[in-house]
């Protein structure tokens, strides 16, 4: 999974795209792309990357507030309907 900020932009104008009436929607982004390697006896055993993002989106309505964070696959074909069944469960 590689999500820009590009990628998670796209994706939070999509959610406010579907807002109705009052609603209010926050969102924040969370990832990481690091690398490790594994050592067994000073050799080295495994190099790995290790890629991941989140986004947390907090619908308020009034005076009614829900959140749910979904975890990021990358591709705006799986994450938009992910975020779209969470704003869905959030209302």
């Amino acid at each position: 999974m590689t999500a820009s900020r590009e990628h998670g932009d796209d994706l939070v104008t999509r959610l406010t795209a579907r807002l109705r009436g009052g609603e209010v929607l926050t969102a924040s982004y969370r990832g990481e792309v690091s690398q490790f390697v594994r050592f067994t006896r000073a050799a080295v055993r495994q190099a790995g990357t290790v890629s991941q993002g989140e986004v947390t989106v907090e619908l308020v309505d009034g005076r009614r507030h829900a959140a749910a964070t979904v975890a990021l696959a990358g591709d705006a074909s799986i994450d938009g309907p992910r975020l779209d069944r969470a704003l869905d469960i959030l209302r």
